[in-house]
């Protein structure tokens, strides 16, 4: 199988059943993303124990890829420490490169890794263009 085809089944299935949707109440971090292009919204609520990413959650609207990738981003770095991941490229992080994606699906696949960065470095103010 191609890398375009392992994502599209990892991105519906993760479409289907968004394993890591919903709230957390004891989030020690958190950021949100929006697309200026299409209006997409992804935060992202974390919970550490120390520099441990002990639980991981997001919550959101958009397209189903935005959606779904934020979701498969959780599942990527839930129990990695935080410097860890902030050391992580995107396609690591993502499980996949967003270079296999048209330039608009990057920036909805990129939403997830976004907020995530965002919420774990909070001086990051880069948004999606």
């Amino acid at each position: 199988m191609s890398q375009l085809e392992d994502f599209l089944i990892d991105l519906l299935g993760h479409s289907r059943n968004p394993r890591w949707r919903g709230h957390l109440s004891a989030a020690t971090h958190q950021a949100r993303v929006r697309s200026p292009r299409c209006g997409d919204i992804v935060t992202i609520e974390i919970q550490t124990d120390g520099d441990l990413i002990k639980d991981i959650r997001f919550l959101g609207r958009g397209c189903f890829v935005s959606q779904a990738v934020a979701s498969i981003v959780c599942e990527n770095v839930v129990g990695k420490l935080l410097s860890q991941v902030e050391a992580m490229p995107p396609a690591e992080l993502l499980g996949f490169d967003p270079g296999i994606l048209t330039r608009s699906r990057q920036q909805c696949a990129l939403l997830g890794y976004q907020a995530l960065m965002r919420a774990i470095t909070p001086t990051r103010t880069d948004e999606p263009g």
